[in-house]
């Protein structure tokens, strides 16, 4: 799998005015507060939920607006399991960041699992994951890639290469915090709960039903982060390497297998 990948400029705008024959152009400067460093939010999104009209489905937990946008799309003609590339129609075994996962009246993060076949229990998607209606089409959008995501949460065997479309730890020292497994991490989210749940998050249980396995199968190479990270609204299971390495392999379905750091 392709791993997971803005300072934008800002277009300056022009005003143009005349005097006695003579044209002058004025320039207007926006100003950018600077960002707040000192903060525990990380000003992303996790399954958000948009439609067009911008609404957001209000089971999903989230972190923030995310960058993608699925463009407007003409859904005539266009099927369930079309691959787009930012917008454009390709081969779903080429380059792409975009994919129609349902058609209807409705969209929402729960197409999104019905088409990757995954549990939304335990199955957290990267940030760069949304989901978007555009015309008669739920377009999901997503870290570039060149195969399709369709039932790709569907086997609960091991692969041991990272999933870029999973939620992951950056560390505690990182601005942000949750990012795609795709990016440097030193752990994987195992579980996420409403912060206002009544009910234990028990990490320790979490983890292992999220890895099919024993806690003495991991306990000496990854521990269970304490307390649990709360980002606007959402509390996580994490998992992070307890030598504070990369964690170069994936966690989700681990049972025997090895858990290899950097």
């Amino acid at each position: 799998m392709v791993k997971f990948f803005d300072k934008k400029g800002k277009n300056v705008p022009k005003i143009f005015f005349s005097f006695a024959g003579i044209t002058f152009t004025l320039f207007s400067f926006t100003l950018c507060a600077p960002s707040i460093q000192n903060s525990d939010i990380s000003l992303i999104n996790i399954g958000d939920s948009r439609t067009s009209e911008g609404s957001t489905n209000s089971n999903q937990l989230s972190t923030g607006p995310s960058s993608s946008t699925a463009p407007t799309i003409d859904s005539k003609g266009l099927t369930i399991g079309t691959c787009l590339n930012s917008g454009s129609t390709v081969p779903c075994d080429t380059t792409h960041n975009q994919e129609l996962v349902a058609q209807g009246d409705t969209c929402s993060m729960d197409h999104f699992y019905t088409y990757t076949a995954g549990n939304k229990e335990y199955d957290i998607p990267a940030p760069e994951v949304s989901v978007e209606k555009s015309d008669e089409s739920c377009i999901a959008t997503f870290p570039i890639r060149s195969s399709s995501i369709k039932n790709i949460w569907d086997s609960l065997n091991y692969s041991p290469e990272i999933d870029p479309l999973r939620a992951c730890y950056a560390g505690i020292q990182s601005s942000q915090k949750i990012v795609s497994c795709g990016e440097p991490h030193l752990g994987e989210v195992v579980y996420q709960q409403a912060e206002s749940a009544s009910e234990a998050l028990n990490c320790e249980d979490r983890a292992n039903t999220y890895m099919g396995t024993s806690t003495y199968m991991w306990r000496d190479d990854l521990k269970v982060v304490d307390p649990a990270p709360v980002l606007n609204g959402s509390r996580y299971c994490i998992l992070e390497t307890r030598n504070n390495k990369p964690l170069e392999s994936q966690l989700r379905n681990l049972k025997i297998n090895k858990i290899i750091t950097g």
